[in-house]
């Protein structure tokens, strides 16, 4: 579709020759989902299409009431007439049952356009409360097609009529819109990057403090697994060897050191703005304590490993074939 708008626009453009430019509309079909309302806006926003018609004929036929034998709006069955089913037939069907489902689609394309691109709307307006629903919804312009067939060739009196006993003293312009008061009903770029922007920020926030009390559960864990290691030390027995001493010293000297290894460890495990004061004093005071207690004693003399050269297998030895082969092959 952005393929199509977009030549459509260049070769108006090529033609024009300065005898000025006819307007472009794209018309829809109210069939259309949601989603697939959207995609057509975006392909309208880039295209440079000057308005949009809402809403082309409808081919469903479930849930719309049709009481004719015929799918045709405008055809008049005679008693004798053997044309039983053709409502159920495949194509566009026009007229008052397309009414609502014109109306919704309307009211979804209306936000998602920019007011510069008006929207004319069609499809099933009968009387002179449709047209106007049709502009407090966001029409700036109705059509009308099928009601002809109904209502004669004086139909757009009749209708007009209609509308200005429906606006009491009002005026057409006055309704566009009238049902998006207090909403915005035009698609605003401004706004959305706004709205981007506070988004944005917000969820920047959100992840900063997400972070902050992740780090400060694992200050805590670290702490919890840092007391349990050192509690061990104090419910073991002391235990002598040759080569204790440098164990010993070593725990020995870690235990001296004190608060101020203590709270080095803490200051440097995370930046100084993830922790307030009285935490970090709290976590020093209780690496302090378990530094305090009793270091067990632990042998570090080497562990011997001794390496022994397998003997070298010949190509036929009994062995190798029974490892490289069949069932018994080791991987």
């Amino acid at each position: 579709m952005e393929k199509l708008l977009n030549e459509v626009v260049v070769e108006r453009n090529r033609i024009a020759g300065g005898t000025g430019l006819p307007k472009i509309a794209v018309k829809v079909a109210c069939d259309l989902s949601e989603e697939e309302l959207g995609d057509v806006a975006s392909a309208v926003r880039g295209s440079g299409m000057e308005g949009v018609i809402v809403s082309n004929t409808t081919v469903r036929r479930e849930g719309l009431g049709l009481k004719s034998s015929t799918s045709s709006s405008i055809i008049i069955l005679l008693p004798s007439s053997r044309h039983t089913g053709n409502k159920t037939q495949l194509g566009g069907l026009s007229g008052r049952p397309l009414f609502p489902y014109a109306l919704h689609a309307l009211r979804t394309l209306r936000p998602l356009l920019p007011p510069s691109i008006p929207i004319i709307g069609c499809g099933g307006i009968t009387t002179g409360s449709d047209a106007v629903a049709f502009a407090r919804a966001g029409a700036s312009l109705v059509q009308i097609y099928t009601v002809f067939g109904y209502r004669g060739v004086g139909t757009p009196r009749l209708i007009k009529d209609e509308v200005s006993a429906a606006l009491g003293g009002s005026n057409w312009r006055d309704q566009i819109g009238r049902d998006w008061e207090g909403k915005q009903m035009g698609w605003d770029e401004a706004r959305l990057k706004r709205e981007s922007e506070v988004v944005r920020r917000e969820a920047k926030g959100l992840g900063d403090l997400l972070r902050q009390l992740n780090e400060g559960d694992d200050t805590k864990r670290l702490i919890r697994e840092a007391e349990v290691a050192l509690g061990r030390l104090r419910e073991s027995k002391k235990e002598e060897g040759d080569g204790m001493a440098g164990s010993r010293d070593n725990a020995m000297g870690a235990k001296t050191s004190g608060g101020g290894t203590a709270r080095a460890m803490v200051e440097s495990s995370r930046p100084p703005l993830m922790l307030e004061d009285s935490t970090r004093e709290e976590i020093a005071r209780t690496i302090e304590e378990a530094m305090d207690l009793e270091p067990e004693e632990i042998d570090l003399r080497p562990i011997m490993v001794i390496e022994q050269e397998l003997p070298r297998a010949d190509e036929d030895d009994e062995w190798r074939r029974a490892a490289t082969g069949g069932s018994r092959r080791l991987v």
